[in-house]
């Protein structure tokens, strides 16, 4: 092919620029892969905030597409064996290109950050496996505020040198629209959730990280993501226990033996716990101790039926319910194993009806020491009675705040809540919930995420 031929063709192909000039080859052949390393902390603190760096680079990366991007859990596969610590000491060129060569990357890149606030440094360079070469570096100050502009031009810098100068300036330019930070705690909350040991944890210290900042953008969707996996989680979750449910209960039918059926009934409730049928747990765990014959010797597993009973009561807030049952048994098996924590909890729950029943003088007294004027904030009152265990009178409050006051929703609808929760107002709770998530889907959300372990999905 003529050398004209093969210009024209590399121009089209992005080989060869307008000028004649030679691109790097690398730059266009196969697509290149770029392995990011951790960030260091230079100013001795965390790694969470480095993870967090990592992370977002890889991001920004993915979503441009003109890398391959080596995937955070093989590079650090590769780093624990290599026995690296991070955090202590910076790998040299040579270890750095042996760990390029292992993950099958074209490039490194390898930073560190340092804070003296409010000010922040940004520092990166950029290692060619092939050639041991450093074919790039990188170095941005800036506020706190500034932190994700500072990481789009260390990004834009690796582009450059990587031989997509057009993605760097697309970086660059959208990099104006970057939202400021309030602070880099929303890093460090980001950082423990990109190395948490399971998706429960990565949810907790995404929720605080979205709490934080509602405009980090990496938090917002990767929680949004996590949500909709563990949705799908609990849904299979769900239809798994439901089938080992309705086995358990054919096979119930048809048992004879006593310490079979004293088995097979205590999985049963095991069952209904994992899928969160706390009311159904309770009816079957009820019936099967009523339906003891007297004179049944209690076994180790009429002990679980009878402790998974009182401990569910106690979940769902049913305090008269703990002291008949709990008493009940304690008075059928005084020489049970599970005497002692029974008893526990049935003086919790004693203890708890008195303080609910000392309660309602409590909260007028609360009322009686406002100022007339303040007795007509109805929010105010309503707190009052939240704090004396008044949970029904509270309710009504809120409610009526909610209607005629000028009180934030959520902040309203995040006290009905928890007074529901509080009181065991499952039909309230999951109503307030839903109105909460159409004001302020975070902090309902995060509410969420820490009761929803312990509320009922039936009635």
């Amino acid at each position: 092919m003529p050398i004209w031929m093969r210009v024209l063709l590399g121009i089209a192909l992005g080989i060869v620029g307008p000028a004649g000039q030679i691109q790097p080859l690398w730059a266009a052949g196969k697509t290149q892969a770029v392995a990011v390393m951790p960030f260091r902390d230079l100013s001795a603190g965390s790694r969470f905030v480095g993870e967090a760096i990592r992370e977002t680079v890889t991001t920004d990366l993915k979503q441009l597409g003109s890398l391959r991007v080596v995937e955070r859990g093989n590079l650090d596969k590769v780093l624990g064996e290599q026995n690296l610590q991070l955090q202590t000491q910076e790998p040299d060129t040579a270890t750095l290109v042996k760990i390029g060569k292992i993950l099958g990357a074209n490039l490194i890149v390898v930073g560190a950050y340092q804070k003296v606030l409010p000010q922040v440094r940004l520092t990166a360079r950029f290692i060619k496996v092939e050639t041991s070469e450093i074919i790039g570096t990188a170095k941005v100050d800036g506020s706190t505020r500034e932190f994700l502009r500072l990481q789009d031009r260390v990004t834009a810098a690796l582009l450059k040198s990587a031989g997509f100068p057009v993605h760097a300036k697309q970086v660059l330019d959208d990099s104006a629209r970057r939202p400021d930070m309030g602070s880099l705690k929303t890093l460090e909350l980001y950082g423990q959730a990109v190395v948490a040991s399971d998706e429960n944890e990565r949810r907790q210290y995404l929720t605080l990280a979205v709490a934080e900042d509602k405009n980090f953008s990496y938090a917002v969707k990767d929680l949004a993501e996590l949500e909709k996996r563990l949705r799908v989680y609990q849904a299979t979750s769900l239809q798994v226990h439901q089938r080992e449910i309705l086995v358990l209960r054919e096979k119930l039918k048809v048992l004879t033996t006593g310490r079979e059926i004293e088995e097979t009934e205590l999985l049963l409730l095991a069952r209904l716990s994992q899928a969160r049928q706390l009311h159904a747990l309770v009816r079957e765990a009820k019936g099967f101790l009523d339906g003891l014959g007297p004179g049944v010797p209690i076994s180790v597993w009429i002990d679980g039926i009878a402790s998974q009973l009182i401990a569910t009561l106690m979940l769902l807030k049913r305090w008269d319910d703990v002291l008949r049952e709990g008493e009940r048994y304690m008075a059928r098996a005084p020489g049970s194993t599970v005497f002692a924590s029974i008893k526990s909890m049935v003086q919790v729950a004693i203890q708890k009806k008195r303080d609910i029943e000392a309660g309602a003088a409590k909260a007028q007294q609360y009322v009686d020491s406002l100022s007339p004027s303040a007795r007509w904030d109805l929010c105010t009152v309503a707190n009052m009675y939240q704090r004396a265990e008044q949970y029904e009178a509270a309710t009504r409050l809120y409610r009526a705040c909610q209607a005629f006051g000028n009180k934030p929703p959520s902040e309203i609808l995040s006290e009905i809540c928890l007074g529901a929760y509080l009181h065991g107002n499952w039909v309230e709770l999951r109503k307030a919930l839903a109105e909460w998530m159409k004001v302020d889907e975070t902090a309902a959300l995060r509410f969420q995420n820490i009761y929803e372990a312990s509320m009922p999905l039936d009635e």
